[in-house]
This record gives C-alpha cells, sequence and structure tokens, in this order.
C-alpha cells in the first residue's frame, strides 16, 4: 500500500490480458501464419494509425485475451530472447498446444521456470499453461 492509493485500489491490480509487441516489418507474414494458424487466432484485424507508418495487426486468442503487433523498421537487435518479458498462453489442453507449436517449426526456449517455452519469429518468448 503506498500513501496515495488504499488498500482497496491495490488488492484490484492484476495483469491485463492485452499485449502490444514490436516486430520487424520481416517478420510480418511469420508471425501472422503464427498467431493466425499456429495458436487459432484466424485472421488479424488491421489497425491503421496516422502515427505510423505500417499498419498494427491485433489477434483476438480463441480463449481470451489479444495481441497487437507494431512493425518498426528501426528496432535495437537484442542478442537473446532472454532480455524481453515472456509471456504466457493459457489452454485447456496444453500438451496438444504445445505439439502443435512444435510442429510448426518453433523453436524450444529452455528455462527452469516452466516446462515449455517457445519462440515466435519477432524473438518473444511464449509458455504454454494449463487453465
Amino acid at each position: 500500500m503506498t500513501d496515495n492509493q488504499p488498500a482497496s485500489a491495490l488488492e484490484q491490480t492484476a495483469v491485463g490480458n492485452q499485449v502490444h509487441l514490436f516486430a520487424y516489418p520481416r517478420h510480418r507474414d511469420a508471425l501472422v501464419r503464427v498467431f493466425g494458424t499456429v495458436l487459432g487466432c484466424g485472421r488479424p484485424r488491421v489497425i491503421r494509425l496516422l502515427e505510423i507508418d505500417e499498419p498494427v495487426l491485433g489477434f483476438r486468442l480463441p480463449g481470451g485475451g489479444a495481441v497487437s503487433i507494431e512493425f518498426v523498421p528501426d528496432l535495437p537487435e537484442w542478442p537473446d530472447p532472454f532480455h524481453g518479458a515472456w509471456m504466457q498462453i493459457t489452454t485447456p489442453h496444453p500438451e496438444g498446444l504445445r505439439a502443435t507449436i512444435l510442429n510448426a517449426g518453433l523453436p524450444e526456449i529452455r528455462h527452469p521456470g516452466h516446462d515449455f517455452y517457445f519462440q515466435i519469429p519477432s524473438g518473444h518468448v511464449f509458455t504454454v499453461a494449463a487453465r
């Protein structure tokens, strides 16, 4: 609790179900395949913003939540996946989704924090957990 917030406000704090990613334009087609086909989101919603040259793509995950991807040509190169936030996807069938992800050729990332992590073409890392 802080001096500026009552306890009731802090008790309601949670992580939301919206993720916004930044990626190179060269990863667009691969990311559309990963989210649209592999993760079952279907066709992306194309969001055009006046201040951004490339349209943002939005995906709704079948079980809830959303991912938007903003394509930026001059992102810094990150040397490995351990420099970014890792995100979680939940499903009632984690083993089936895990098999689908591996069959799609997405690389598995080994880390003792969870039994399965995978990396998407933009370098972002996700885990799959039971809901």
